[in-house]
């Protein structure tokens, strides 16, 4: 210290004392300053981090704010690991700490791992979007690899089936989630004034800029089943809720005993009624996300990667790969194909 060197006995073979005799002897050495002239780092708490990165999700109009404040108001700054904790005391292995109490009370490694990566941006932001700098150094966190990938899929027949099952109020949104590949916060948002349709049957649904995960506009065309439903959609409509704007609104049918909304409330959260549909329907586990993937599996059968994209949202080539389920259909078909050409591939003299 100050170019001088210092040894003390910590007089314990245990490295955990040994660590805090350091640091009591440490704080000998260095004068106690007054908090008006101590660094903001060597003051800021984990909660202040906290509050100062919800502020700034909130101000920016974060996707998914709610869930990070909740997550991180509820789970961590109240454990024990951060409450009323110096931002710069916290360590490594405090944050392992925090895995393995969460673990043993039955969490799995992913929401762990969300927890974990929502503090360290909260660290993150403390040092790169602060000045002065309230985080001088963002410690290591122990984010473990997990392997969640979804592969949900279903086909044709089996969408059908599924709408068979739920309620009237669903079914408009399974045909387009399942049509489209929208995302279910897309669909919940959409507006009459934002669905073009034609005499045909065709036409299209503008996703307007904003509105989207991605900030980015997209046109989703309207083709299967999608303009039927639509129209049965209107036609409650007129006889429901005529001043109703949203797309996707309940129904009188469901209000009795299964919602507790008004007849054109839009549609928000109906976790318990799509789980027992979907288990009736002999697909337990199903979720809605999971028609975005059967989307993108159907639309490879004929349309090219780019169109995809463009219609799906994907805006790189790895999460299409990610979304694309290859069935065993396709890859039969294909080896059928690979067969066909290597018959009418040239023979050599000798097989003739």
């Amino acid at each position: 210290m100050d170019g001088k060197e210092y040894t003390h006995p910590t007089k314990t073979s245990n490295l955990h004392e040994a660590k805090n005799e350091r640091d009591r002897f440490l704080q000998t050495l260095r004068p106690i300053l007054p908090a008006t002239l101590r660094p903001i780092h060597e003051m800021v708490t984990v909660t202040e981090l906290v509050d100062d990165y919800v502020r700034y999700l909130e101000a920016n109009r974060k996707r998914s704010v709610a869930d990070i404040k909740l997550a991180l108001n509820v789970n961590v700054i109240k454990s024990e690991m951060f409450s009323g904790r110096l931002a710069a005391s916290i360590t490594t292995a405090d944050l392992q700490s925090y895995r393995d109490a969460r673990l043993a009370a039955g969490r799995a490694d992913a929401t762990i791992n969300n927890e974990l990566s929502y503090l360290r941006a909260a660290f993150k932001h403390g040092m790169q979007r602060q000045t002065p700098k309230k985080v001088i150094e963002v410690p290591y966190f122990p984010i473990v690899k997990v392997d969640n990938v979804r592969l949900g899929f279903i086909a044709v027949s089996e969408f059908r089936h599924i709408l068979e099952f739920l309620c009237d109020s669903l079914k408009l949104f399974l045909v387009l989630a399942y049509h489209s590949g929208c995302r279910s916060g897309e669909l919940k948002n959409l507006k009459w004034s934002q669905v073009y349709r034609q005499p045909n049957g065709e036409g299209y649904i503008e996703l307007e800029p904003g509105t989207t995960k991605n900030k980015e506009g997209r046109i989703l065309p309207i083709y299967g089943d999608m303009d039927a439903w639509l129209a049965k959609q209107l036609g409650v409509r007129a006889a429901q809720c005529p001043d109703c704007e949203y797309v996707l609104f309940w129904h009188q049918a469901d209000i009795d005993g299964k919602v507790r909304c008004q007849v054109g409330d839009p549609l928000q959260e109906f976790p318990r009624l799509w789980k027992s549909a979907v288990k009736k329907a002999g697909h337990p586990g199903l979720r809605p996300h999971d028609l975005r993937r059967s989307a993108a599996t159907n639309m490879a059968q004929v349309l090219t990667i780019p169109e995809i994209m463009k219609i799906i949202g994907h805006k790189t080539m790895a999460m299409f790969i990610r979304y694309n389920i290859v069935s065993r259909k396709g890859i039969t078909e294909g080896g059928k194909k690979m067969t066909a050409w290597m018959a009418a591939a040239p023979r050599p003299p000798s097989e003739y």
